[in-house]
């Protein structure tokens, strides 16, 4: 501990595991300075430093014979045993193209609630590694054993030797796992490997029974315990450094096969045993006490604070309090637990390098079951000496066979995220360029806030609200902020946020957004996704509500398991998603717009959509609305835009919809109603799908109050045309507009003149539709907006020519016309006589002589053929 007005560390500090390095002062500079808590992987350099042994068990753990002391940072998890009648061909065997190790079922007692009562235990592993060891005391006793491991962290590597029994009578060995894995030392640099070793001496020792440990009994309600057959080390022991190699591989019909005697065993003898291994030296199960206490920790706290270049490395907790940070550039805080109290008196705060993204330490648990038994196979015959003794008998033995299989899930792992259970700021302006995972405590007292890096608000902490950020008036996110509940942005007090900026992802359960100006360029997400027992994913969440007087959606998504709510006085979309699992609700007085027919926006819905005010301006032709509704659910929609019957004028500053999508299953309904009494809703395209296809009104319902207004669709207009007629809409409540082109509902049309204008498609094409007059219908009129001239074809007749026969047409630029003849028109034959096409850019008078009159011909037919384009 150190107290004083000035403190500066150019070198290293550094207590034991379990120490503690305190730092107080006015001016505390630890730029280019180092501080260390000293890893649980060093922590018998000096006191045992060389390979010691256990010995069967009874030295450095063993006390008393019924008693031991863990080594550091080791607890107890369960621990139990059981004799079974048991199929041996089980433990080990062939599975989906790989293997699986499967434990019999075992009773342990453990540490989880109700504690200390017997559980009925059993796991499996898949594909494990497998370390086999053989020996023959005899040729008629071979003994087999097998150690199968997995480790669920691959970056934790296992090895296995087979250490000597301490009876030199017993051919079993104590087998002994290595875990091992690289953790970076950014105090001193490079990396050092953190090791454990557990052994398991079943069949090597004998005399078993429960060892008390010592370092529990203070800590929970009845001291935990171990079977005296296993040992957690983090020193290697001897019987790992003169343990045998493996030298078997192990298949299943090591455990069986047809010539063993016993496919079910009996009284196959097993221990079963799980520890726990944490960063900390001092590990007391079910505590309850605070983090913050925990052995191993670093708190400083100082008025000004320099940690440019600071490397620290924690082992229980780091806390750090400053009222000006100087600067933390390049600074790197190595700990899975921290706290930060940070002020700034130059109103510019940069929380960076002070959190990282994770920790590296070797912790969690491990399970294991130790069993072994007996089989029995063939026979060995002994001949007597040649030539015979005497006395010689031929003698015949049963080859005895004894097994270990010992069991190991590994579940340590090396990457944690790290926790920051206390987050304070002072300063007019903050930005987090760290991922901080907040659970206790939060209060950002800051005008503007900036986030690059994460926020995640957890636990007790779990929501975004105005009493964790008092004076919070500009957010801008470029990062990632994710809020276990409710997101408040400026929607819990008087006033709203001045700005809002979201160009990373915000992700919660609900979020209540209240902005004077909004901009969203990211994702933002209500949602959270759960499995339940059975497997299914449940979806909870919503509503997503932004309020605001400016609003500009560009290239983001919105994503809700519930309604999404838009409000305000301007809302300007562009390539924006919203996908609501509920309904859309659009409620905005002055302009309410997309950039256009390109503008790309995607919006779903699966419980209708509501225009609740027509605002003064604005349409949504670049946009595509989608709605759904489930199987027997109403899906029901309200729309405010204004009747302005079948006149382009409707199609104008009326909240147009560019792409709307109805889209019904058996069971469904998706209604329509005006929020006045005379409504309207405009389309420029109109897609059916689903039921709606084969059967309108039994999943489509309009109400008397509103009509629908289409310029195109995906099925024949004349089909939708005047449907949901009543006795005040006689001509129908769905309507086609064949009148309006627009983005969505146009062809290109060449005129006469050369000129290309827009036309309705399904007016375009349209077989019963003649729009000039020329007597052909559209669908067939190369020029449907020209009259006549393109039509007409003129015979004649001009004597003196070799081919007197001429025809003439005005030919429209780029078409390809066909001229085809038939002697009579009760059962024409037609031939194609020749082809023309006018690849000029205007249209043009062509004449052609087809062909000659045959002689004794009494008539002959010409016409002209063409594609309109």
């Amino acid at each position: 501990m150190i107290s004083a007005t000035n403190i500066a560390n150019r070198g290293l500090l550094q207590p034991d595991n379990q120490g503690l390095i305190r730092l107080e002062g006015q001016n505390v500079d630890l730029s280019r300075g180092g501080i260390k808590i000293k890893s649980v992987i060093n922590f018998y350099d000096n006191l045992f430093s060389q390979i010691f042994c256990f010995f069967g068990g009874t030295t450095f753990r063993r006390l008393g014979g019924y008693f031991y002391i863990p080594d550091i940072g080791i607890s107890d998890a369960y621990w139990g045993g059981k004799t079974n009648d048991w199929p041996v061909d089980s433990i080990y065997f062939p599975f989906g193209g790989g293997f699986v190790a499967l434990t019999p079922p075992h009773d342990i007692t453990g540490l989880r609630p109700p504690y200390f009562t017997v559980f009925d235990n059993q796991f499996f592993l898949l594909n494990p590694q497998t370390f086999g060891y053989t020996a023959a005391s005899t040729p008629t006793n071979i003994i087999f054993q097998a150690v199968f491991v997995v480790n669920d962290d691959t970056n934790i590597f296992a090895d296995v030797r087979f250490g000597p029994s301490t009876i030199v009578t017993n051919p079993f060995t104590a087998p002994v796992i290595e875990f091992s894995a690289l953790e970076p030392d950014v105090v001193a640099g490079g990396f050092t490997t953190n090791k454990l070793y557990f052994m398991d001496q079943y069949v090597a020792e004998t005399n078993h029974f429960l060892l008390t440990n010592l370092n529990s009994s203070a800590s929970v309600l009845s001291p935990t315990a171990m079977p005296t057959n296993y040992a957690v080390s983090r020193t290697m022991p001897c019987e790992f450094f003169i343990g045998r190699r493996p030298n078997i591989d192990i298949t299943p019909d090591v455990f069986y096969n047809a010539t063993y005697s016993n496919r079910v065993v009996q009284g196959l003898e097993a221990s079963a045993y799980s520890w726990r291994a944490t960063n900390v030296s001092l590990t007391l199960p079910n505590s309850g006490g605070p983090i913050t206490n925990a052995s191993g920790r670093i708190e400083i706290n100082a008025d000004t604070l320099n940690m440019e270049r600071t490397r620290i490395r924690g082992e229980g907790f780091v806390s750090i309090k400053a009222n000006h940070l100087l600067s933390s550039s390049n600074a790197v805080v190595d700990v899975d637990h921290v706290g930060y109290t940070l002020g700034a008196t130059n109103g510019n705060l940069v929380v960076q390098n002070l959190v990282n993204d994770v920790t590296r330490r070797m912790s969690g648990d491990v399970l294991s079951w130790s069993g072994t038994w007996s089989n029995f196979t063939g026979s060995l015959t002994v001949l007597p000496p040649v030539p015979p003794d005497t006395n010689a008998v031929i003698v015949t033995n049963v080859i005895t066979l004894s097994f270990h299989a010992w069991i190991v899930w590994n579940r340590l792992q090396t990457r944690f995220p790290v926790t920051v259970h206390e987050f304070v700021t002072h300063s007019t302006n903050v930005t987090v360029g760290d991922r901080l995972n907040i659970t206790d405590s939060l209060s950002v007292d800051a005008e503007r806030l900036t986030v690059t890096g994460a926020m995640n608000i957890l636990d007790t902490v779990h929501d975004w609200k105005a009493a964790n950020f008092p004076r919070l008036s500009y957010l801008t996110n470029l990062g990632t902020i994710n809020i276990t509940n409710a997101g408040f942005f400026g929607s819990d007090r008087t006033q709203p946020y001045v700005s809002m900026v979201n160009r990373g992802s915000i992700l919660g359960v609900t979020h209540l957004i209240n902005a004077d100006n909004f901009e969203n360029s990211g994702s933002i997400t209500a949602l959270r996704r759960y499995v339940n027992n059975a497997g299914g994913v449940l979806n909870v969440g919503g509503p997503l509500i932004v309020q605001t007087r400016s609003g500009k959606l560009a290239g983001g998504i919105f994503v809700s398991g519930g309604d999404i709510r838009f409000e305000g006085s301007d809302l300007k979309f562009l390539n924006h998603t919203n996908e609501a699992s509920g309904a859309l609700f659009l409620d905005v007085t002055n302009s309410l717009a997309d950039s256009g027919g390109g503008a790309g926006n995607d919006w779903r819905v699966s419980d209708g959509f509501n225009l609740l005010s027509k605002p003064v301006s604005g349409d949504l032709f670049g946009t595509t609305l989608r709605t759904t509704a489930p199987q027997f659910r109403e899906a029901h929609h309200t729309w405010a835009g204004e009747d302005r019957g079948t006149n382009l004028a409707g199609f104008n500053n009326n909240v147009v919809i560019g792409h709307l999508i109805l889209d019904a299953v058996n069971g469904s309904l998706l209604s329509f109603s005006g929020t006045g009494s005379n409504n309207a809703l405009y389309v420029d395209f109109l897609d059916i799908r689903g039921v709606l296809t084969n059967d309108l009104p039994s999943a489509w319902s309009i109400d008397t109050n509103l009509v629908i207004y289409f310029a195109d669709a995906n099925v024949p207009v004349d089909t939708l045309d005047g449907q949901f007629a009543d006795a005040q809409k006689p001509d129908g409540r769905l309507r086609w507009v064949k009148d309006f082109a627009g983005p969505n509902s146009s062809v290109d049309v060449l005129l006469a003149n050369g000129q290309t204008v827009k036309m309705n498609r399904a007016l375009r094409f349209s077989t019963t539709i003649d729009t000039d007059g020329d007597g052909v219908v559209n669908a067939y009129d190369a020029y449907p907006l020209d009259a006549g001239q393109w039509n007409g074809v003129t015979l004649s007749v001009q004597s003196g020519r070799q081919s007197p026969l001429r025809l003439s047409w005005m030919a429209a630029p780029g078409i390809v016309y066909q001229v085809e003849t038939a002697t009579n028109l009760a059962a024409p034959k037609w031939q194609t006589v020749t082809s023309y096409t006018n690849l000029s850019l205007a249209g043009s008078v062509v004449t052609i002589s087809p062909a000659d009159v045959n002689a004794g011909e009494v008539q002959r037919y010409y016409r002209v053929r063409y594609t309109p384009q």
